[in-house]
């Protein structure tokens, strides 16, 4: 006996469209901005304008791969996730390859193509959460029942983990690991396994920033702030001091001080710059508009038409808001410093295009239906099958 179910064609959902595109648009008027504020008094606004230009045209980019991938049939995504992951993990490793890291030295995070410098391990993102949410529904493996279970989705995990740490860029591999334990979160794992494995991995973490000295400057400077202010805590005392001035309206768009003195003020702290400039009742418009934008993502990825399907579309999302509680967490201090970009408003084209990828990818996952009027027994079917079924 075979059953055939076919698939409703996906479509685009206005209520996340609607407040992305403000969020997005928002972003790049504010990377603007925080950039701007650095330019001296005899330069040219030229450099800084081509960072706007930059900003809006991967800003282009993403939507444009966001709307082709929603409107990619769930199969054929679920289909690439193994190909997009390896795709994904070769090019993180490729940057160990002499000559191919471009950037600082020491630092081996982007890849020169042309005129465009790509960071892989913005794409790693939802590619580990289409994977993991694969291994966990391999015949055989049940995480609610053994933690044997866990050998190969947690291998897989931590591989992706050490590769990007060693670029190195903990607040990314952080990240890569706070995907995969909502995926086993999601997959029905066990509390006990996951705070086990967690644990685990903090000491692993612990160990890591004690042999990298740059690293363990972050912990003091993380408790004292001011003891350290001129050395490691230079961004974490002027990012405080211009969230301190934001009040309840702020100090006026435009008018922040902060973003001329803090280094990313673009990037990794742009919420210091939105919480000084627009004060408490703008930042929480903000925040308003992110957690909008990811709830209901996660609401049409609990609508997948499968279980492997539901689990990475619900990794993804989780990915994002774990992005967006690490990033406001650093600007507050919170936690120390990791380098965690603000998904869709902080600058750079990597973080921009992958994380409207990921949304496409949610859209294509969630909104694709099971149609269940075609259903086919001993191949035969009441009507033609859909160019999209699957078996």
């Amino acid at each position: 006996m075979t059953v055939r179910r076919t698939y409703a064609g996906p479509s685009l959902d206005l209520w996340v469209l609607a407040p992305l595109s403000l969020v997005v648009l928002f972003g790049v008027v504010v990377v603007y901005d925080a950039t701007s504020g650095s330019v001296p008094a005899d330069a040219s606004y030229l450099r800084y304008f081509s960072a706007f230009q930059s900003q809006m045209l991967y800003a282009a980019i993403g939507f444009v791969l966001m709307v082709g991938i929603a409107l990619t049939p769930a199969r054929r995504i679920d289909a690439l996730g193994t190909p997009f992951f390896c795709a994904s993990m070769l090019a993180c490793l490729a940057l160990f390859v002499p000559g191919v890291a471009s950037g600082p030295e020491g630092i081996k995070r982007w890849i020169q193509v042309g005129p465009i410098t790509v960071q892989p391990s913005e794409f790693l993102k939802p590619a580990l959460a289409l994977m993991i949410a694969r291994v966990v529904t391999w015949p055989g493996i049940d995480l609610r029942a053994s933690i044997r279970s866990f050998a190969w989705p947690a291998g897989i995990a931590l591989f992706c983990f050490l590769a990007v740490e060693r670029e190195p860029d903990m607040g990314t591999g952080l990240v890569l690991l706070a995907i995969a334990l909502a995926v086993f979160f999601l997959a029905g794992a066990r509390i006990k396994h996951l705070v086990t494995g967690s644990a685990l991995a903090m000491v692993g973490l612990a160990v890591a920033i004690k042999l990298l000295h740059f690293r363990s400057g972050r912990i003091p400077a993380f408790f004292d702030p001011e003891g350290h202010r001129w050395t490691t805590g230079f961004q974490i005392v002027h990012s405080l001091v211009a969230v301190a001035r934001s009040g309840v309206a702020g100090v006026g768009f435009g008018l922040g001080a902060g973003k001329s003195v803090l280094p990313v003020a673009g990037s990794d702290y742009v919420f210091a710059t939105v919480a000084e400039e627009l004060g408490l009742v703008g930042s929480v418009l903000v925040i308003g508009g992110l957690v909008f934008v990811i709830m209901r993502l996660l609401q049409i990825a609990s609508r997948a038409p499968d279980r492997r399907m539901r689990l990475a579309a619900g990794g993804i999302c989780l990915g994002l808001a774990a992005q967006v509680l690490l990033n406001i967490a650093v600007v507050t201090n919170c936690l120390p410093s990791t380098g965690v970009p603000l998904p869709f408003i902080s600058d750079g084209g990597s973080s921009m295009v992958a994380s409207l990828m990921s949304v496409g990818i949610v859209l294509s996952l969630g909104q694709s239906r099971p149609d269940q009027e075609s259903v086919a027994v001993d191949g035969l079917s009441s009507r033609p099958a859909r160019r999209g079924a699957v078996a």
